[in-house]
């Protein structure tokens, strides 16, 4: 194999690759972290596999929110081409029953989405290419469609795909992943009803993988090819986070009077002593919010997920008014007057 130096040709051809680098790397990081996804129902109480993606409801592919794929062997000692990637575009999707882990089989097509960047001898390089022919296999254990929460391992079986000819710096850039080639590729599924007919859908893989390159002649990579093996997680959609509250009001037979004292946590707004609690009023348990529409714009601030119920009760606290600064989904902001008006106490439910 001939090989090019590591100097002035890697060098002089930089310039010609490097298109809108600010551009690409502000996608890339934009990307990094895979958004919640949710798909509708199939049917038969559970969601089909591989989701439709992107769509407005799955807004990304499987991508990884730390790691990227990788080029190095082949390359100058030092040198890599980091690829940040999105397995995306599902398409023909078709499932049945069978495969390694004795439930379903889904075959599909696919595109692999990348953003090259190079390092070492090709710092500067940056290229958006899209692989748009590969075809996948997954395998799902049985799950029991109709639950509201449906957990399950999968495996990556096969995904496979390069570049058509013609390319200018690839005379070949294949990848090939998956354990029906003998790279092992675990995973695991977690879909949670989430409303009628929806739902949200957890999904990561293990990909093992292997990308096979020859450098285009007269290109950057000219006489130079390699194989490099790696794995790399791939996520998508975000586990379901109950970290709302939706509250009812109601009637409590129970004609409650009493006091209580409301020690706070250290940094906490104040410690009430002396207050006043009546019967309940509001019964509270924990929820999603998935928000249709919105006068401002919606951060994606996420707390911890709730498992308690809570029911509260009135309290009259001695007179005080605090200011404080807060920060939700819908923006900052000063909350100002701020006075006790209700405690809210975990509750377990009841036949």
């Amino acid at each position: 194999m001939r090989v090019v130096s590591s100097g002035s040709r890697f060098r002089s051809r930089i310039g010609r690759a490097v298109t809108a680098a600010s551009v690409l790397a502000a996608v890339a990081a934009a990307s990094a972290v895979a958004a919640p996804c949710t798909a509708p129902d199939d049917g038969g109480g559970t969601a089909a596999l591989p989701p439709a993606a992107p769509t407005g409801s799955c807004p990304n592919g499987y991508l990884s929110p730390s790691e990227k794929f990788q080029i190095v062997d082949g390359l100058p000692p030092g040198t890599t081409i980091d690829i940040a990637g999105e397995l995306t575009g599902f398409a023909g999707i078709t499932a049945g029953p069978g495969g390694s882990l004795a439930g379903e089989i889904q075959d599909f097509g696919a595109q692999l989405a990348m953003q090259m960047q190079g390092a070492g001898t090709l710092a500067g390089y940056t290229r958006s290419l899209t692989m748009a022919n590969l075809t996948g296999e997954t395998h799902s254990a049985p799950r029991a469609a109709g639950a509201a929460a449906q957990s399950f391992d999968t495996v990556f079986h096969q995904l496979q795909g390069q570049l058509p000819p013609g390319d200018p710096d690839f005379d070949l850039l294949r990848i090939t992943a998956g354990t029906g080639f003998g790279l092992p590729s675990p995973g695991h599924t977690t879909l949670m009803r989430f409303g009628a007919g929806t739902w949200n859908v957890d999904s990561f893989f293990d990909l093992a993988y292997r990308i096979d390159f020859v450098g285009a002649p007269g290109g950057l990579l000219a006489g130079r090819s390699g194989s490099t093996t790696g794995t790399i997680r791939l996520q998508l959609g975000q586990a379901a986070i109950f970290d709302h509250l939706e509250c009812f009001g109601g009637k409590d037979p129970l004609k409650l009077k009493g006091v209580v004292s409301l020690p706070s946590l250290a940094g906490g707004l104040y410690d009430a002593v002396g207050c006043k609690i009546g019967k309940a009023k509001k019964y509270c348990t924990p929820v999603a919010k998935i928000v249709t529409a919105s006068s401002v714009t919606v951060a994606p601030l996420v707390g911890q997920s709730l498992v308690d119920d809570y029911v509260c009760y009135p309290i009259r606290c001695p007179k005080v008014k605090i200011t404080q600064g807060i920060v939700d989904q819908f923006g900052p902001r000063v909350l100002a007057k701020l006075r006790q008006k209700e405690l809210c106490v975990p509750a377990q439910r009841a036949p």
